[in-house]
Formats: C-alpha cells, structure tokens, sequence
C-alpha cells in the first residue's frame, strides 16, 4: 500500500496488545482505553510555519512505537485486516524505546 501522509501526518499500524487479567486469562486491546500503541510505518515532510514559507521535520520517524490517543486517529479503511490509522504528530503522547 502507498500512502504518504502529508505535513504533520503520521501514518500507524496499530499494535493490538495482549493482557492478562488475576486469573490467567489473556484479554485482548480492552475497547475503553483511551491510549494505543502502534508502529510508524510513513510520516509527513514537516509542520509547516505561520507564514507557509518553512517546514520544520517532525520529532517521530518510521518504525518509532509510539502511544497515541485512539480517539484522536482517523481509520483507514483501505484494508481493514492491516489496522491503519492517521493521525497528527501533535496527538503521540510518547515514544516507547
């Protein structure tokens, strides 16, 4: 798939996580959590300045693991197995390393 966001776009793989509840049962990604995890697979050229005249690189680059809020991401639908998100830079919480 060919998808290059543009600006401050990052495009994400969602990572569905695993979790284990007291008694041993694994659970997956619980639909309630407001923060997610996923892999940069493309990212945008910049945030672009007031004036439009500059771009300033994002700080997040392909294959980062970053959270993000999934209430801030747009689903992609194009294959919907593949759990392709878009979202701004300014919407990761953090970098996992």
């Amino acid at each position: 798939m060919n998808i290059q966001p543009l600006y401050d776009r990052i495009l994400v793989q969602v990572i569905e996580e695993e979790y284990t509840s007291a008694s041993g049962i694994v659970l997956t990604q619980e639909k309630n959590q407001k923060a997610t995890t996923g892999k940069v697979l493309a990212v945008g050229s910049g945030h672009r300045s007031k004036d439009h005249q500059h771009l300033t690189p994002l700080q997040v680059a392909v294959n980062d693991i970053v959270i993000f809020s999934q209430y801030a991401s747009i689903e992609i639908s194009h294959q919907p197995a593949s759990n392709l998100v878009i979202i701004r830079e300014d919407d990761v919480l953090a970098i996992k390393k």
